[in-house]
């Protein structure tokens, strides 16, 4: 005769530690913010409660939620492209010196120059909504293209020499090495980016848009 043990309880899941410090982060924020707007700037127009925030925010949910698909469209666009265009130059800087020397002095004059001056100055040769991915995906472009170009330098060169040693060419070594090599600031570089999209779409937004957040924020701040 078997003696059937009873099944173990399942476990419920728990938060790691990394998530308790996001969640306690955000309630202290919170509560400084409701400090902030309550205690030190009472009635201000200037800092407005959380409260009063959540409050007009589902006010306004049907404008919020429309706008904020169109803004993540754009972003969304710009965040592709800007990302592709970056790692297809940062490749090329890596296969090329001459390039590397003339294009990323003129990639780092552009990202030089602030992205509110380079808006209207792309409204007058493209339509609006170009305008838009395009403002967007400079905001992306330059992070990505530093941190997958210094990835793609990062092969130690007695790898590099191993692999032509044993008949590879420099596009074997491209795709066995170096763009292995590249991954982790490939991604560092895209996740800097997804912020970057955004507040990218939402400045292009401001200069002119039938929709989106950022055309929202400035017909909020006239009425």
């Amino acid at each position: 005769m078997t003696t059937t043990l009873p099944a173990a309880p399942p476990r419920r899941p728990r938060l790691s530690p990394a998530t308790w410090d996001v969640v306690v982060a955000v309630v202290l924020l919170v509560l400084l913010w409701q400090l902030v707007a309550g205690v030190l700037l009472p009635g201000s127009m200037a800092v407005s409660s959380p409260v009063d925030v959540a409050v007009q925010a589902w006010a306004d949910r049907g404008l919020l939620l429309r706008n904020t698909w169109a803004t993540c469209q754009v972003a969304v666009a710009g965040f592709a492209t800007g990302n592709l265009l970056a790692v297809v130059l940062a490749v090329g800087f890596v296969l090329s010196p001459l390039a590397d020397r003339v294009l990323s002095q003129f990639a780092l004059a552009l990202y030089a120059l602030p992205t509110l001056v380079l808006a209207p100055i792309l409204k007058v040769f493209l339509d609006p909504e170009s305008t838009r991915v395009t403002v967007a995906a400079l905001v992306v472009f330059f992070p990505t293209l530093v941190s997958t170009a210094a990835g793609l330098r990062s092969a130690t060169p007695e790898t590099v020499d191993l692999v032509r040693s044993l008949g590879g060419t420099r596009w074997t070594v491209l795709h066995r090495v170096r763009l292995r090599g590249a991954l982790p600031g490939l991604f560092s570089g895209l996740r800097v980016a997804v912020p970057g999209a955004l507040l990218g779409a939402i400045a292009g937004e401001w200069l002119g848009a039938d929709t989106g957040l950022g055309i929202f924020m400035v017909t909020r701040w006239a009425t």
